[in-house]
């Protein structure tokens, strides 16, 4: 009976234990819900530089037809509007990166939470092989005393 009452005890803080889980589960997938808000406000700040730079370059070019501004000028000018073609692409990803880590996110939350089902379903069989050795027990008492 000791060990049934042990494993009753055993089964309750493995339902703890789970619900701890939840809880972190939950906060993972707050965290990269935020991570997708970021990952997009920094695709936004990324297309606002692409559009200066695209803009600037395109005056400088025609700067640099008319002999205006020296070919360095230029050629910095094209290497800034190559760059920021890049951090557009880069942010791109990140968001999709972020989308992917909030899917991975809900997919633990719903096995996290699965597991509270089972582990609770584990104290109810814990429970009754308890009160089954209980039964048992007070069953041998009475045909002691009988």
């Amino acid at each position: 009976m000791e060990q049934d009452r042990a494993a009753l005890l055993q089964t309750q803080a493995h339902v703890a234990i789970v619900k701890a889980r939840v809880r972190i589960a939950t906060a993972d997938l707050d965290s990269a819900k935020s991570a997708v808000a970021r990952a997009e406000a920094l695709g936004k700040s990324a297309a606002a530089t692409l559009k200066f730079r695209e803009v600037q370059y395109t005056r400088l070019k025609a700067l640099r037809d008319r002999n205006s501004i020296d070919e360095t000028t230029f050629v910095e000018s094209k290497l800034q509007y190559d760059a920021s073609i890049e951090d557009v692409n880069a942010a791109k990803a990140g968001v999709t990166i972020a989308k992917s880590q909030v899917v991975a996110a809900m997919g633990k939350l719903e096995e996290a939470e699965a597991d509270i089902g089972l582990a609770e379903a584990n104290v109810r069989i814990a429970r009754v092989r308890l009160d089954q050795s209980q039964g048992r027990l007070v069953h041998r008492l009475r045909s002691v005393d009988g």
